[in-house]
């Protein structure tokens, strides 16, 4: 799978085709071991898995300013043929990571003793808790310490195979989950053993995979260079500060959720985000498809490549993720109903439009992060998501304390501030790196907006008389739909031209796969 030559649009469709099987069997595991979760354990239960994973979130503010740019630098002294640096930057990198992975492993057990302090649980479920929270960070310490080896995806352009890990690595914890929760009693801490055993098999794989279409990169502890370490940690800073502002901005409502309304209301929530975080990782999934190529492009000093590559990203974009949001808006309380059937769907859905409103504006432009990191100018965008994300801990904070909004108030204040923070700072600013005028943009995230709207209206209009009470029911218009707005999208979001490459590459891929 590792070996042979690829053209580069070949390598496009490859690294989207294997995103997106990834995603769906990962997303299908969430999607299904959700409800027997809520239905065997309650709400609290399910909350607590998706908290356990927001804290490793938490952990990445210190890590990200290594490993989100290691790859960078990697990559680029790889293009250019200065071995001896690429090995410098590698070996920097994983040595830092097990001092990383030593730090971490002591923070953890100091804050596993302590976990009560920290958390709301209730008395019959600390000692699941606790596990599910040990096994959750064994996995993430696991982790890092190999971190190093998923460089070679992107310095070769190859992350299809990072894609294709993934959805092996899906299997495994579904089938782990399966022995357990059919062998045994259901126990929370199941969903923490798999992650374990997904982390072992992915560590497997990406050394196979390093060494088979890396083998330049080999551990050589002379090639340690604290100066490496150092430039490449300041390259990173204000991912590790985009990170925090992130985590401010979102990664927060859970916790928030936990600690001043409920942990039962902290489970209520986590089940109204999956399906908005589903489409949110098919976005980012899709963005990482086309940033290798735009890296490569850079480091060749290739503009017209990058404004091309981004332009494709972002049409990509913008015709395939406005359909499930647009659908969604549309049938969510349906969803909800056939997903969640002990819960209040009505409630589930308006957290989740709260939820989703936003992206209808960016969707389309996840793509501009990866510009940020690839030129290297993450300052001012860092600077201005943490700077938002105090403001949405203070619009919420206040939205709880003096209004009746309750668990709305949450994902209102940070949709509030996500979307003022794009639209006013973080387009304006990508605009002017693509030496594009302010409103190029701006022009895109309204017509993704309005895509959006015309997909929820007509979606509405199609299913207005439809009695949609069944999964084959609700699969069926869904297909039905996708299919009629995918249409509607290619005719609205491109030109003649640009339909005309489209048709063209879709006969070569046709002929490919004969």
């Amino acid at each position: 799978m590792a070996g042979g030559n690829i053209n580069s649009n070949k390598i496009v469709v490859m690294n989207l085709v294997f995103s997106a099987a990834a995603l769906i069997v990962m997303n299908g595991l969430s999607f299904f071991i959700s409800p027997y979760i809520v239905q065997t354990l309650g709400v609290e239960a399910n909350g607590f898995v998706s908290l356990a994973k927001n804290f490793l979130n938490y952990a990445l503010i210190i890590t990200t300013a290594l490993n989100s740019m290691a790859g960078r630098f990697v990559t680029i002294e790889i293009h250019k043929n200065n071995r001896d640096k690429a090995e410098i930057y590698y070996n920097s990198t994983l040595i830092t990571n097990q001092v990383f992975a030593i730090t971490f492993l002591v923070v953890a057990a100091i804050f596993i003793a302590n976990f009560s302090r920290f958390v709301n649980v209730s008395a019959y479920m600390k000692v699941d808790v606790r596990l599910l929270f040990s096994l959750v960070f064994l996995n993430f310490i696991i982790g890092l310490s190999a971190n190093v080896f998923q460089i070679c995806y992107f310095a070769k352009n190859k992350l299809y195979l990072s894609s294709f890990r993934d959805l092996i690595g899906a299997f495994v914890r579904a089938i782990t989950l399966a022995i357990l929760f059919t062998a045994f009693s259901p126990r929370i801490y199941y969903v923490g053993i798999a992650v374990v055993a997904n982390i072992l098999f992915v560590i497997f794989y990406d050394y196979i995979c390093k060494r088979s279409i890396a083998p330049e990169l080999v551990f050589r502890m002379s090639k340690f260079r604290i100066k490496s370490v150092l430039e490449i940690m300041f390259a990173g800073f204000w991912n590790s500060i985009n990170q925090l502002g992130s985590i401010l901005n979102s990664g927060l409502d859970l916790l928030i959720s936990n600690l001043f309304i409920g942990s039962q209301e902290m489970g209520v929530l986590a089940l109204s985000k999956l399906m908005p975080q589903m489409i949110f990782m098919i976005s980012a999934a899709l963005s990482n498809s086309f940033s290798s190529k735009i890296a490569i492009h850079y480091a060749k000093e290739d503009k017209q490549g990058i404004d091309s590559s981004f332009k494709l990203a972002a049409n990509a974009l913008a015709i395939i993720m406005t359909i499930p949001i647009g659908i969604f808006l549309a049938l969510g309380r349906d969803f909800f109903s056939l997903w969640q059937p002990t819960q209040d769907a009505n409630r589930l859905n308006t957290l989740a439009i709260i939820i989703l409103i936003p992206y209808a504006f960016t969707i389309s432009l996840t793509i501009i992060f990866q510009i940020f990191m690839i030129e290297n100018k993450l300052k001012y965008s860092s600077i201005i998501n943490l700077i938002f994300g105090f403001v949405n801990i203070a619009l919420v904070l206040i939205f709880i304390k003096f209004t009746n909004l309750g668990l709305y108030a949450v994902p209102l204040s940070s949709g509030m501030a996500f979307l003022v923070r794009n639209l006013f700072f973080d387009f304006p600013f990508a605009s002017k790196l693509l030496k594009k005028k302010k409103r190029y943009l701006w022009k895109l995230s309204f017509k993704t907006a309005f895509a959006v709207t015309y997909i929820f209206i007509i979606s509405r209009i199609i299913t207005y008389f439809v009695n949609i009470n069944n999964w084959i029911t609700i699969i069926l218009w869904i297909s039905l739909l996708f299919i009629v707005n995918l249409y509607l999208n290619y005719i609205f979001f491109t030109n003649r031209g640009e339909k005309k490459r489209i048709i063209d590459i879709i006969k070569k891929r046709l002929y490919f796969i004969k």
